[in-house]
């Protein structure tokens, strides 16, 4: 029995997927209502997760919702046990390191559990919001070794400091590092340099190296010494967290730092 009680967020996005239903002429995707509503993703999922619980929408599958009078041709499949168990299973597209500017390769994926997406993002993105990642190198050492996967979500700019997965050079090697805004002077005290526009600091590990970027235009950046180099960004890291690589790193620093006013008072 439906709900005649709906909240002014489940109003707003059941009118939103009755308008995308319209244009659509046919089912509706969670990204297409985020999108038109401008919520957040996990707010949009829980939002429309109720929408179907009261009997407004129907979930055909993962990310896909239509109205019940559209859905005698679009109702799902009875399952067997078997396969509901499946369907908490998930392909994800694995983006490996080589070059190539292409999207990730969508026949070679990864089985994952959805509940384990869930507890890297907090909701289950779709399928062209995220991706795995092979490391190579020695990029992200120790934190992160070669072989081990990490899951991005698409990103094309640095809103916070975090791991990213870039395309770097001209041949568009993808690696992983950690990628963070920039809005100090580079070099420090009397030899500083103002970065004009934007700017981002690029740190590799094993052993660490840090980069100052200046963006010049496109994916086009110059380093503090005049060099020139291309760097694409490709996705933001969500898992494994970097938290403790933080957490180790700020109190390495701070410690440095006592110690030097020890040796220098």
């Amino acid at each position: 029995m439906r709900s005649t009680h709906l909240s002014d967020n489940q109003e707003e996005v059941l009118k939103a997927v009755r308008a995308l239903r319209e244009e659509n002429s046919g089912p509706v995707r969670t990204s297409q209502v985020r999108e038109r509503t401008g919520k957040g993703s996990s707010h949009t999922s829980d939002l429309l997760g109720d929408l179907v619980d009261n009997g407004e929408l129907v979930k055909l599958k993962r990310g896909v919702y239509d109205i019940p009078e559209f859905t005698d041709d679009n109702q799902p499949e009875e399952t067997s046990p078997q396969d509901s168990q499946e369907s908490h299973v998930s392909e994800w597209p694995i983006s490996h390191g080589g070059g190539g500017s292409g999207p990730a390769d969508s026949s070679d994926a990864l089985r994952v559990d959805d509940r384990l997406i869930r507890s890297y993002v907090g909701y289950i993105p779709d399928q062209d919001e995220a991706f795995f990642f092979r490391i190579k190198g020695d990029s992200m050492q120790p934190w992160l070794s070669e072989g081990d996967f990490v899951f991005a979500l698409h990103a094309e700019e640095v809103t916070a400091p975090s791991r990213y997965v870039i395309k770097w050079g001209e041949h568009e090697s993808q690696i992983c590092v950690h990628l963070s805004p920039l809005q100090e002077d580079i070099g420090g005290g009397e030899n500083s340099e103002k970065i004009e526009g934007e700017g981002i600091q690029l740190t590799e590990y094993g052993p660490r190296r840090t980069k100052s970027l200046r963006h010049i235009s496109g994916d086009l950046y110059e380093t503090r010494d005049g060099d020139q180099v291309r760097m694409q960004i490709h996705g933001r890291v969500v898992w494994p967290s970097s938290d403790p690589q933080n957490m180790i790193e700020t109190i390495t620093d701070q410690i440095g730092k006592v110690v030097g006013k020890a040796n220098y008072p």
